[in-house]
């Protein structure tokens, strides 16, 4: 029996009207909130200008960045399933007190490049100086590991320098007042502080690939159960790393006004480090270049006779999400 070109358009529309049909009675992705712990660092609150333009709803979705002062807190809210995810170091990842679970490094955010180091009082103007000084850091904190590795580049032995424990700015005031010879810093207090002292910037992380390495870390059922909000979340984090490429003072200033911060502070602070642009990513996640900064790390840790703290050689480096992300951008 032969159809007419008549019919067999007539039911080729029937078909087409039919299958649209079937389209729409499918349920939507119903997305959940996402909830991201961080501080004011520069390296990852640069994500302030995705929540400012948008970028989060055009997603689908709903995004609540809630601020911490301590990064231990912050891990261990996520560790505990009262948040999603952490923008963190990964050394304080490292030394995370809760066993209970295993932490998911998801994204690279940045890798500091110059934006971390030593300041020294005047005289002292190199690391080899620094044998028989006094440095200020706080025993496994951030300011820690990169004194380690600050002493591992330079050929120096923990044992030749005296480590005062104490925070940034309890280090900034000593080292004013003369009773510490240097003490580790992070900007804008490295250079800031460099200058009203008249000292000198003896080390930055500019020196070496550091292991400070800052990203966004996340625990397994997280992964499981919000796989989908976490690749858009990415997407809109490598949206705004391309904005950083195309259009840096915009972004700057909104992220600046956000953080009640001078704009050319925060630009330095940012400067100072490798973005966590998909090329980073790549080779940091995806060529698991972050597992030998892993084990760098650890062993400089392990070495630290005085180190107190946990120390975990479990973290998970989870480059899919990222692939993902990566391939629908």
């Amino acid at each position: 029996m032969r159809y007419s070109l008549k019919n067999l358009l007539g039911f080729a529309i029937i078909l087409i009207l039919t299958a649209i049909a079937l389209i729409s009675l499918r349920p939507k992705q119903v997305l959940q909130p996402l909830t991201v712990g961080m501080n004011d660092w520069p390296g990852y609150s640069i994500i302030l200008y995705a929540e400012s333009k948008g970028l989060f709803t055009k997603r689908g979705l709903d995004v609540k960045l809630v601020h911490f002062e301590e990064q231990n807190d912050n891990l261990r809210a996520t560790m505990r399933g009262y948040q999603d995810a952490s923008f963190a170091p990964l050394p304080q990842a490292m030394q995370l007190d809760f066993p209970q679970e295993t932490p998911e490094f998801i994204l690279v955010a940045d890798v500091s490049a110059g934006s971390d180091g030593i300041v020294a009082r005047p005289g002292l103007n190199f690391m080899a100086q620094m044998v028989g000084k006094k440095i200020s850091a706080r025993f496994g904190s951030l300011a820690h590991i990169i004194l380690l590795e600050a002493l591992w580049a330079n050929d120096l032995d923990l044992n030749e320098v005296e480590i005062i424990d104490i925070s940034n700015e309890e280090g900034v005031n000593h080292l004013k007042d003369g009773s510490i010879d240097a003490a580790v810093l992070w900007e804008p207090l490295l250079h800031q502080t460099a200058k009203e002292i008249g000292g000198n910037i003896i080390y930055t992380t500019a020196e070496i690939d550091s292991m400070v390495v800052d990203g966004l870390i996340t625990r397994p059922a997280v992964v499981e159960e919000k796989r989908e909000e976490l690749i858009r979340f990415i997407q809109v984090w490598l949206e705004v790393m391309d904005a950083v490429e195309t259009n840096p003072e915009e972004v700057f200033t909104i992220v600046a006004q956000q953080l009640d911060t001078p704009v050319e502070v925060f630009a330095q602070g940012f400067q100072g480090m490798v973005h966590g642009d998909r090329p980073l990513n790549e080779k940091m996640l995806v060529q698991r270049q972050l597992e030998s900064t892993i084990s760098r790390g650890y062993r400089l840790l392990l070495e630290s006779y005085r180190h107190r703290l946990i120390l975990r050689d479990d973290i998970v480096i989870n480059s899919r999400l990222f692939s993902q992300a990566a391939e629908r951008s």
